[in-house]
């Protein structure tokens, strides 16, 4: 008496070997846990329709390990098959390490991102400190007003903790007003 197969819909197969296309996996149990090294896949061995069984395992080292990225990988920007946590993109040269806008009477507005305060002095001048610190004095402020008249600020002197920020007009007379920074460099 020859035997007769079906797959999980019921669909009668022509053999015993079954075409992949005809593996039903939709209405398998799934997978009660993790994928262990032990887990059985079916690869096509080297495109010759000869399937073969291989472990998580040998695809696991087939594809290699990732790993996180140091802080300090992040900084020097190395060439290595790593990736950056969320945490860390703080760390990346080209993104912003302080941000916010800052009101004519010197009071930071919401949301803002790593600045510890903000101190307004005389007339076009504040004083930004920043929750980290900088590597060095060495870093760079943008400074945007926020009316679109014709103001214009700039760093006049820093620390690597602040930054002091002059606001005047066009015609070089300090004034109050209302702006938004961005602070790029490398933190301690």
């Amino acid at each position: 008496m020859p035997w007769t197969f079906y797959n999980s819909n019921g669909q009668r197969l022509s053999s015993a070997a079954t075409l992949i296309d005809n593996l039903d996996i939709d209405g398998a149990t799934a997978l009660s846990g993790a994928v262990a090294d032990a887990d059985l896949f079916i690869v096509d061995d080297n495109a010759s329709g000869a399937n073969r069984k291989v472990t998580a395992a040998t695809i696991k080292t087939y594809i290699g390990s990732v790993s996180q990225a140091s802080s300090g990988a992040i900084v020097a920007q190395t060439n290595e098959d790593t990736y950056v946590p969320p945490d860390l993109v703080k760390n990346s040269p080209g993104v912003a390490k302080a941000w916010g806008k800052i009101s004519t009477t010197g009071s930071l507005g919401s949301p803002d991102h790593g600045v510890a305060s903000v101190a307004k002095g005389a007339t076009g001048k504040y004083v930004i400190t920043f929750d980290t610190a900088f590597a060095s004095a060495v870093y760079a402020v943008n400074v945007t007003n926020e009316s679109g008249a014709a103001i214009f600020g700039s760093k006049s002197t820093a620390a690597a903790d602040t930054a002091a920020i002059d606001i005047w007009t066009h015609a070089g007379a300090a004034v109050d007003a209302a702006f938004y920074f961005t602070a790029f460099g490398t933190l301690s």
